[in-house]
């Protein structure tokens, strides 16, 4: 067979597609099918400490689980349910009857997600969302009124269609890969959860990196550096290729408008989940204390 170009060329399209079926369907599937913990507070819900009297809740909640093991996932202390499936669209269902049952004890959100016994999950978005109302508090006032959970999920939606409508994710991934070394640059290897909230449906892959991967953008850089960055990119990155946004703005960095703080938002919100916010990257011990 090897004799001929033909059964060259055969043997290579063979061993192509044999490849090619092994990254794309078999790693993937793989990675996808690892115990993690989820991803939570998409929408910024809230849940309430259960009383310890509350023993009905606690045990109809269990039974729930045990029922249905695969909707639920703990996630420090707490039990979260995602809705993806039939499965878990079943399990909202009970839910939302537990909380009309105990309405100061459950929280359950839209997409079928519940913590139960957890205070506010997502602290970090929520010191970068009134940062960014101390920092810029005339737009702010303007254009998201006051500091609130509502307030705080608007600002996410509309920093994701924003971030879409403008061709970000044409230029940036959000996915850090298991090769080239890639966590010691972006931070851990993506996970399936991270995939698995509002915010990332679609997910945003991108198609290449003209940019840096976004994955975990979420504290690198303050609010002024990305109003800059976005007005006018060389002011902080010389020769980049990124176009300027001055429409985000009223005529400067200083005057953010309603979608230039939306989408400042939404990169803050980029890996502020990971429990190694905002210091992402693997770094060695400085030794003898000279940097």
């Amino acid at each position: 067979m090897f004799e001929s170009k033909g059964g060259v060329f055969f043997i290579g399209g063979v061993g192509f597609f044999a490849f090619a079926f092994l990254a794309n369907v078999v790693v993937p599937m793989a990675m996808f099918e690892r115990e993690v913990t989820p991803v939570l507070d998409r929408e910024m819900h809230f849940a309430l400490e259960v009383d310890e009297d509350e023993t009905k809740l606690v045990k109809r909640l269990d039974e729930l689980r045990a029922a249905h093991p695969r909707a639920f996932r703990t996630h420090e202390g707490a039990e979260v349910a995602v809705g993806l499936d039939a499965e878990h669209r079943f399990v909202k269902q009970e839910l939302d009857k537990l909380q009309e049952e105990f309405p100061d004890a459950l929280s359950v959100g839209e997409g079928a997600e519940v913590a139960v016994g957890l205070v506010p999950e997502n602290r970090n978005i929520q010191k970068q969302f009134e940062e960014l109302e101390r920092r810029y508090p005339e737009a702010f006032a303007e254009h998201f009124g006051e500091v609130s959970d509502e307030t705080c999920a608007q600002a996410l939606r509309l920093g994701r269609q924003v971030y879409i409508g403008e061709g970000c994710w044409h230029c940036h991934s959000q996915f850090i890969r298991p090769v080239s070394n890639e966590s010691l640059r972006w931070g851990s290897v993506a996970a399936s959860e991270e995939y698995d909230n509002e915010l990332q449906k679609p997910v945003l892959f991108g198609t290449r990196r003209v940019g840096p991967d976004l994955s975990r953008q979420g504290g690198r850089h303050g609010h002024d550096w990305h109003a800059v960055h976005l007005f006018e990119p060389t002011w902080t990155s010389p020769g980049s290729p990124m176009p300027s946004y001055p429409w985000f703005f009223d005529g400067s960095p200083e005057k953010p408008n309603r979608r230039g703080l939306a989408l400042i938002t939404y990169l803050q919100w980029l890996g502020s989940w990971l429990d190694e916010y905002p210091y992402y990257e693997e770094f060695d011990e400085v030794k003898g204390g000279q940097y």
